[in-house]
């Protein structure tokens, strides 16, 4: 069966390419067509609001900083566990921003952030979200490898929120 794909292929090389290239735009023009996933807005985020101490969750999908329900400036909070992401074993790793302008550019080109993982201009970290550090920074790259220096014996992992609440910072 092999043999007789791989003659055909040979002796009408043509319309081969032809049917590779036709499945690769298919492909692409449904990437395209579909946008970004429609789980990516239903999930839920970490964010801190300074001011009030106060964790909440909100959709992955916005852009920090956001508005807390509390009317104030709110920033994401990544949280990591070492093992399950429960209440007990869920730790802080770092808060992240943007700048307004790194925001409203972001916000126009949503797929950029899913396809590039290098250092963005105008994306801040900071490990106590008082103090803060631009991203491609010594202090950036050191504040965010933090979370997995805390895991000796295994790799740290994202958590995402779940029903039960947890206190900022631990």
């Amino acid at each position: 069966m092999f043999d007789s794909t791989r003659n055909w292929i040979n002796e009408n090389s043509a319309a081969a390419t032809v049917v590779v290239v036709a499945i690769l735009m298919t492909a692409l023009a449904m990437m395209l067509w579909r946008g970004t996933p429609r789980s990516r807005s239903a999930a839920e985020a970490w964010f801190y609001d300074a001011t009030a101490g106060q964790l909440f969750t909100a959709s992955a999908a916005e852009l920090p900083p956001i508005v807390s329900p509390d009317g104030n400036e709110a920033v994401r909070a990544h949280y990591y566990s070492c093992g399950p992401c429960t209440a007990q074993g869920r730790f802080l790793g770092f808060y992240e921003k943007l700048s307004p302008e790194t925001k409203k550019a972001l916000a126009a080109k949503r797929e950029v952030m899913m396809f590039f993982s290098g250092p963005i201009k105008g994306r801040f970290y900071s490990a106590d979200a008082k103090s803060w550090h631009e991203d491609g920074s010594d202090q950036a790259e050191r504040i965010k490898a933090t979370p997995h220096t805390r895991c000796p014996d295994q790799t740290a992992h994202s958590c995402l929120p779940q029903d039960e609440a947890i206190q900022p910072g631990s």
